[in-house]
């Protein structure tokens, strides 16, 4: 199925791509940014993160992976190793039946008409699977064995079977079923049920025994999908209120009041608002607010995943401002006062002649210089020939150039400038919004979306632009120019309103249609596209989870969606909130408060937050660890890689610089003065080296003028003499000059490897630290993760003897420990009873089964095993005397002389002391 023809100026066109799966007709139009995506690409056997788990589709089986970690100075890679793989028996096919903004519903179908679906969704700690009349089949992975299952006697939920199996590699798993006919049965590293099922199976990993309860309490609840909401506060224009709105059901229970438990990354801690509540396995009606489940913890890409309860996230998400032009803050500020040493300075830096400088406003003349200076710098540059790229992202690097210096030359009040660059850019523009122009857009009709002629013919052509791929990079700067062309000339956007609106469409398209038609309405009421859901999808390349872009398109990925240049994905939002700003002056309609403008900073804002947190790493960062932590900025980040390098080199210049690039604005907004800092340190020695016609040169001058602009000036006054085709002289000295480091700079670290002893917790660099996730150190400091919780007797027997019990002990059953028995932390959750009237209780050790094939039921009791232990050992030891005495009256009636007898008395007397001490050893060992 195709979708309808939009009322636009391009021609239509259907894809050459097809998805290798059926994919329901609700996914359209398609979500080509969307992080599942690789399963419908090229043989779909790639992975996918859904955050913690890693999945793969192989063989019509789903294969689940807790990534390990692989940690370099250069590479941070989640590693992937099958550990539990759910069969289908006899499928036949699968498709995409339903998708949004957090999930992808996977359907698996099987000869006998009977079949699974996989409900799979970002953030869930267990992996959720619904079964119509087939049997549940989990096989181990490669490399792994599972050595036992055991099922959970203590589960208060008679309609809900829970079991838990140990591997070879000391993992413990959690499995739920409701509606179970026969037992869940281990053999040959295969867990199976003897009868199809028509219910629910979730399973968790649990990396801690603080766990169980949790997961265990919370297994009946599970989500299959999930929206985003946002609310405005009319008296607060700077933020807004964001809700992640989960679609819970139930299994194997009928209590609604046990709230939803999903999984946070460390950007949606930072503003959800949590509440400090009680006993977080004895509370009720806790669905509509969010509780921080501290223990509960996963090692993701980005960073420690922590628990939440709740059906509803409740967030605030506060919005940065959105300004033209550059706020002047330094030489061009006008409230500055210069006098003393530092008026010298700044005089010396500027080239000023200082014998002149005893006028009785130095500040005055100061601002006079450098508007002179900006100005002979702006009238070479837009008198200058221009030669238009014909691919979409060097033409779009190029029209936001001129976009900036049209905006530079308003402010210096530059009226030929002005004209002149106004007309430029909206000759350059009209060819691309009539389709006239050589690389013409097209609308596809497959997937939903605006694509270049030469991008849709060739798969490599306009950097993948034909296959989605960086749309929000090059439309970003589309929109960008539009939004300039907007401020000074309305009429030229009214009058290609419907293809500005697809450009906005194509990587902004907003939540609810009520939103559409709040843009579409200040376009000459484009009152045919007022539903840009139907032609695009919602935000083509934000993924709503981690909070940040993926730039990448319908190519498959090994690791995942990745992005490298991610202040390109700001800038494509920025411009969407630029291009809105005038959204209140043109409305024609009233559609209840709906505002694209606020939108597009949501949009922005996210961006902002998440491209802090995970490309900048910050000293004593806690989302990567050292060696690799030791870099200030990521270059490529993917669902499961971090890599410091990108697309086209691995130098330090090419890593930050690309994280830089445009300089705008908004870009004071990103980088503070206290990361780059930190950050200029490790590419300094690079900058210095660069030749003056290296391009990246002017990108890393505007960062180095974050913390010291006067040495920024001499810089580009000496060695700049090159600039990308998003940059200009005029542009890159105007950032300089409004920088507020001329009067306070920022003085460069001494030393960035201060982390490296105890990562994340540099308090305790005195201690033996690992350099984990998330971070531990081995003592009883308040630096250290938080592992513990208790619960009391009288949770347990309801009597009064009140005394806390660490969940950690006998392996979570706490029955074992009120009753004042010592327990190991072993799987088995061992206990010895003290005392002489003591009992043994089922929770007490048994012995592992070493062959999978044989089930619980048929494992000896301890006292009989360790009673057997006893018995072997004394008869061992027994035979060995009887053997060594005999051996030894035989060498006696032989005819030696008595020296020969001796020596050989003391050979046989030394080996049955040996046997003796071995045969002991043994069997100790073996009681242990």
């Amino acid at each position: 199925m195709t979708l309808s023809t939009p009322p636009l100026p391009f021609v239509s066109v259907e894809h050459p791509l097809r998805p290798r799966v059926n994919v329901s007709n609700g996914t359209l139009p398609f979500p080509t940014g969307a992080w599942w995506t690789n399963w419908i690409l090229a043989n779909g056997e790639s992975v996918i993160y859904c955050m913690p788990y890693a999945l793969k589709i192989l063989q019509n089986e789903l294969h689940i992976s807790y990534p390990f970690r692989v940690i370099t100075p250069k590479v941070l890679q989640n590693g992937f190793l099958t550990h539990v793989r759910i069969a289908f028996p006899k499928t036949t096919r699968y498709e995409i039946i339903a998708s949004d903004a957090f999930s992808v519903t996977v359907r698996f179908y099987n000869k006998s008409r009977g079949h699974c679906t996989a409900f799979l969704v970002r953030g869930s700690p267990y992996i959720t699977v619904q079964y119509h009349n087939s049997a549940p089949v989990l096989h181990s992975g490669e490399s792994i064995q599972w050595i036992r299952l055991k099922k959970n006697e203590n589960n208060d939920n008679e309609n809900l079977d829970s079991y838990r199996f140990l591997t070879n590699t000391n993992q413990m798993w959690q499995l739920f079923v409701s509606n179970l006919s026969s037992e869940m049965r281990l053999q040959s590293n295969t867990i199976t049920s003897q009868s199809p099922l028509n219910g629910l199976l979730r399973l968790a990993i649990t990396l801690d025994p603080l766990n169980q309860p949790i997961l265990q309490h919370c297994a009946p609840v599970y989500p299959v999908g999930g929206s985003i909401k946002y609310i405005r506060d009319k008296d607060r224009e700077d933020s807004l209120g964001v809700q992640y709105h989960w679609t819970v059901k139930t299994f194997g229970s009928d209590d609604t009041s046990i709230p939803l438990l999903m999984l946070t990354l460390p950007h949606h801690r930072d503003i959800i608002h949590f509440r400090k509540v009680g006993d977080i396995l004895k509370r009720r009606n806790a669905t509509n607010e969010n509780v921080l489940v501290e223990e509960l913890t996963f090692v993701s890409m980005r960073g420690v995943m922590k628990g939440v309860l709740g059906n509803v996230w409740y967030m605030n998400e506060k919005l940065p401002n959105v300004r033209w032009d550059y706020e002047d803050k330094g030489l061009l500020s006008s409230d500055i006062s210069i006098n003393g040493e530092l008026l010298d300075s700044i005089q010396s830096t500027l080239g000023m002649d200082t014998v002149k400088g005893n006028s009785s406003d130095p500040a005055a003349r100061i601002q006079s210089f450098v508007r002179n200076e900006l100005t002979n710098l702006l009238e070479k540059e837009y008198k200058s020939n221009m030669n238009f790229a014909q691919d979409s992202y060097t033409f779009g690097k190029q029209i936001g150039r001129d976009a900036r210096l049209l905006l530079i030359a308003k402010q210096l009040h530059h009226d030929e400038a002005s004209q002149v660059l106004l007309t430029r850019l909206k000759t350059a523009l009209e060819p691309w919004l009539n389709g006239s122009n050589a690389d013409h857009l097209v609308y596809d009709k497959t997937y939903g979306g605006i694509i270049t002629s030469m991008g849709w013919a060739d798969q490599h052509a306009d950097y993948g632009n034909g296959y989605y791929s960086d749309h929000h990079f090059h439309f970003g700067y589309f929109v960008y120019a539009l939004a300039v062309v907007r401020k000074f000339d309305p009429s030229f956007i009214d009058l290609h309103g419907a293809a500005c609106l697809a450009l906005l469409g194509d990587i902004g398209t907003p939540l609810d249609v009520d939103t559409s038609a709040s843009i579409a309405s200040s376009l000459s009421n484009q009152t045919e596209l007022w539903d840009l859901e139907k032609y695009f999808p919602v935000a083509r390349h934000k993924d709503w989870y981690t909070g940040h872009s993926y730039a990448s398109g319908l190519f498959p990925m090994e690791n995942g969606k990745s992005q490298e240049s991610s202040t390109e994905s700001i800038n494509a939002y920025y411009a969407l909130a630029l291009f809105t700003s005038f959204e209140h002056e043109n409305v024609s309609v009233s559609i209840d408060g709906a505002s694209y403008h606020q939108y597009a900073r949501l949009l922005l804002a996210m961006e902002l937050r998440s491209v802090k947190k995970y490309w900048h790493i910050d000293l004593n960062s806690l989302i990567y660890e050292p060696p690799f932590g030791d870099n200030a900025m990521v270059g490529v980040l993917g669902e499961m890689s971090a890599v410091y390098g990108t697309w086209f080199g691995n130098t330090g210049v090419y890593v930050h610089g690309i994280n830089m690039i445009p300089f705008t604005p908004i870009t004071s907004e990103l980088f503070s003065q206290a990361y780059v800092s930190h950050e200029f340190t490790q590419i300094q020695s690079e900058y210095n080296s660069l030749p003056n016609s290296d391009i990246w040169k002017s990108a890393l001058c505007m960062n180095h003028a974050i913390i010291h602009a006067e040495a920024a000036w001499k810089e580009f006054k000496s060695s700049v003499a090159a600039f990308d085709t998003w940059n200009s002289a005029t542009n890159t000295l105007f950032w300089i000059a409004t920088r507020p480091s001329w009067f306070d700079k920022k003085q460069l670290p001494h030393s960035n490897s201060t982390h490296l002893q105890c990562f994340g917790f540099p308090e305790c660099n005195g201690l033996e630290c690992c350099t984990t996730l998330p971070g531990c150190c081995p003592s009883a400091l308040a630096c250290c993760p938080v592992q513990t919780q208790i619960i009391s007797r009288t949770a347990i027997f309801g009597d009064k003897q009140q005394r806390d019990i660490g969940l950690e002990v006998c392996y979570g059953e706490a029955q074992c420990a009120a009753l004042n028995l010592s327990c190991c932390d072993s799987f088995e959750g061992c206990c010895e009873p003290q005392g002489e009237n003591a009992t043994l209780l089922g929770c007490c050790r048994q012995d592992v089964v070493m062959s999978p094939s044989v089930h619980d039921d048929n494992l000896q009791h301890p006292a009989s095993s360790s009673g057997l232990y006893l018995i072997q050992g004394a008869s061992l030891v027994a035979l060995s005397g009887i053997l060594t005495f005999a051996f030894a009256l035989w060498y006696r009636r032989r005819h030696y002389t008595p020296i020969q007898r001796d020596m050989r008395m003391y050979y046989c007397m030394g080996t049955l002391i040996f046997l003796i001490v071995l045969v002991v050893f043994v069997s100790v060992e073996r009681f242990l």
